[in-house]
């Protein structure tokens, strides 16, 4: 039963034998092709249940059983058939049941992934935070230091410059006077 389209083959030997136990439970049992005449047996060539007369007539040189037989026969292999329904059924049941309960831990796990995750970017967004506020405060002493020093120049020059101008005035003055 663990072969490819059992399924199937399962279902269509529940329905064929289903029809031959409702049709005897129905009892339905005279011939439409001979009065009075009891279906006594049951055409396996062609599953339908015959009276004698249709044995030795439209149905001669089939395979035919009592049809009391066929009908505990057939009552016996829907028995086993349903058993093996309700087996798969429990395996199908199961089988539902693992892989919802698998669904449910992917759900999960996903949910503790991206807490981890966003664990992870915001440690990441706060030490690069911090690497900003270290590099902007390094940048802004080295600005301090070079803008002092930029000054403490433009102060020497200036003292220069106005020595210079007090030197070309000098000299000018001592070339005027002569």
């Amino acid at each position: 039963t663990n072969q490819p389209g059992v399924s199937v083959s399962l279902a269509q030997s529940l329905q064929n034998n289903f029809a031959l136990l409702s049709l005897f439970q129905d009892r339905m049992n005279f011939c439409q092709h001979h009065d009075n005449e009891v279906f006594l047996f049951f055409c396996e060539t062609c599953s339908v249940p015959i009276c004698r007369e249709c044995s030795v007539g439209r149905h001669m040189g089939h395979t035919f059983v009592y049809l009391q037989d066929a009908v505990q026969d057939c009552r016996t292999i829907t028995i086993q058939l349903l058993a093996d329904a309700q087996q798969g059924r429990q395996a199908v049941q199961l089988s539902m049941e693992k892989v919802q309960a698998m669904a449910e831990q992917v759900e999960i796990k996903a949910k503790v992934v991206q807490s981890e995750v966003k664990a992870l970017v915001l440690r990441h967004k706060k030490a690069l935070e911090e690497r900003e506020c270290e590099l902007l405060w390094k940048l802004e002493k080295i600005r301090q230091v070079k803008a002092k020093s930029l000054y403490l120049q433009v102060e020497k020059l200036h003292q220069s410059l106005t020595k210079l101008d007090g030197t070309i005035a000098a000299v000018s003055q001592v070339l005027d006077e002569g």
